[in-house]
């Protein structure tokens, strides 16, 4: 639905342990961060490291250990933030979040989480 109606304005975070590891929303949300929007139809995936997050550290190192971080735009707010611009396909997204998930935040078959998806 999100990729079919490119002017419905979105977050989509996705948390464990009552936690928000990362967010998905539009890449206009990067207007408000002074970063450069290559696609207006296209999605942002927001990653925040900071010291109030449980093994904010290692999920860090393994971020920055990873591919993601070559194409990542980096900004200091609410600690680390990088944003990861990504067009609206379906097969790049769940690709990312797949990797995010398992790489940097070592998500296995039986990690639980969840997600909360507001309108904006």
């Amino acid at each position: 639905m999100l990729i079919r109606k490119p002017k419905i304005l979105f977050q989509l975070d996705f948390y464990r342990n009552h936690q928000v590891d990362f967010q998905i929303s539009r890449q206009v949300f990067l207007k408000g961060f002074g970063i450069k929007v290559d696609n207006p139809k296209g999605f942002v995936i927001s990653l925040s490291f900071n010291s109030e997050k449980d093994q904010n550290e290692q999920n860090l190192e393994r971020f920055k250990a990873s591919y993601l971080l070559d194409n990542a735009v980096e900004k200091d707010f609410l600690g680390k933030t990088y944003f990861l611009k990504c067009n609206d396909n379906i097969e790049e997204i769940t690709t990312l979040i797949n990797h995010i998930q398992t790489k940097v935040y070592n998500y296995d078959k039986d990690t639980v989480y969840g997600f909360t998806y507001s309108k904006h």
